[in-house]
């Protein structure tokens, strides 16, 4: 552990925001190389389930550059999902998929914040 507040803490933010109905499906879809030397192998895309949630950002945070005009972000409770999101992933939240174009945990180690983009 990291943090102290990684443990105990992402698991009571994990349970109270559950108990208040906000997370929803979150699948971060990540596609693994295949064999370089077989031009028939194209990878496989393996699929990763969690708990989540989509927020806007300001308009003083789009700059157009860094976040874009479509950009969310996307939070994953970090206890509910295997995997840390990554660029070469997608994720599909509610039925709309995005490009992760950056992913980070937040100070109390409970949330992935995820910058997307459709």
């Amino acid at each position: 552990m990291v943090s102290i507040l990684e443990g105990e803490l992402a698991a009571i933010v994990t349970d109270a925001l559950t108990d208040a109905n906000i997370p929803r499906d979150v699948t971060v879809t990540r596609t693994m190389p295949g064999d370089p030397y077989d031009p028939d192998d194209m990878g496989e895309t393996v699929d990763y389930a969690g708990r989540g949630w989509i927020e806007l950002y300001s308009d003083a945070d789009r700059d157009g550059q860094v976040v874009g005009v479509t950009d969310v972000k996307v939070m994953i409770l970090v206890t509910t999902i295997a995997v840390i999101p990554s660029q070469q992933d997608t994720i599909t939240v509610g039925g709309e998929t995005y490009q992760v174009i950056t992913a980070a945990r937040d100070a109390s180690g409970a949330l992935f914040i995820v910058q997307a983009r459709r």
